[in-house]
């Protein structure tokens, strides 16, 4: 039996959840519950997957602009200003979602930004692969929600309703679970998203593509 012996360092069921998926849930970053942070922010010195993704959206080129360039604020700006004429001429009634998305500080604006801006012109050949990588971040995603509601069936079939271990509230906690979000922006943009022939007319289509000798 010493094969099995390395079983041990993996951990034991704590809770709603094993040792290895909290792991991994803090590997990906802070849940968001119905567009809120939920529970203490993680204490780690290493940055999450979720802060990782967000310094790479921060930096993402909007209408050739790139981020420290002279009047990069100013693009961004306008940019974000024509998207939300544009959904407004084709979503009045939910236009102020976009508006609400992009009511924010100046950093998490130009993240957000180019955030959709991938979204948006991802056929682009510079965003063919950004576009790729946010959805496998979804997929990640998806995967974990997927998890966790089929572990809140599997104890409501074990145990019912009856308190959790650790004394939770046991399956409805577990339900509730499934509304976490970690990438709670790559969700959202999605709902926004306007008709191809709807967007901004591209600046410097040139810039993002592929170029050779």
């Amino acid at each position: 039996q010493d094969f099995l012996n390395f079983r041990d360092d993996l951990g034991t069921a704590s809770g709603f959840e094993s040792f290895q998926m909290r792991e991994m849930e803090n590997l990906m970053g802070q849940k968001w519950v119905d567009g809120k942070q939920f529970g203490k922010k993680l204490d780690s010195k290493q940055k999450s997957l979720y802060d990782v993704t967000c310094d790479w959206l921060y930096r993402t080129p909007i209408q050739g602009s790139t981020l420290g360039s002279d009047d990069d604020e100013s693009s961004v700006n306008d940019f974000v200003d024509q998207y939300i004429q544009s959904h407004k001429a084709q979503y009045p009634e939910t236009n102020k979602d976009v508006i609400d998305f992009f009511e924010v500080d100046k950093t998490v604006r130009r993240r957000r930004a180019g955030l959709l801006f991938i979204e948006s012109y991802r056929s682009l050949p510079l965003l063919s692969w950004p576009r790729k990588l946010i959805s496998k971040l979804i997929e990640l995603e998806q995967a974990m929600v997927l998890w966790r509601s089929s572990h809140a069936r599997m104890v409501e079939r074990m145990i019912g309703r009856r308190i959790g271990t650790g004394g939770s509230s046991g399956v409805d906690y577990l339900d509730m679970t499934t509304k976490f979000r970690v990438f709670i922006d790559l969700w959202i943009v999605r709902s926004i998203l306007v008709k191809k022939e709807s967007l901004p007319t591209l600046i410097n289509p040139e810039f993002y593509e592929f170029k050779g000798d």
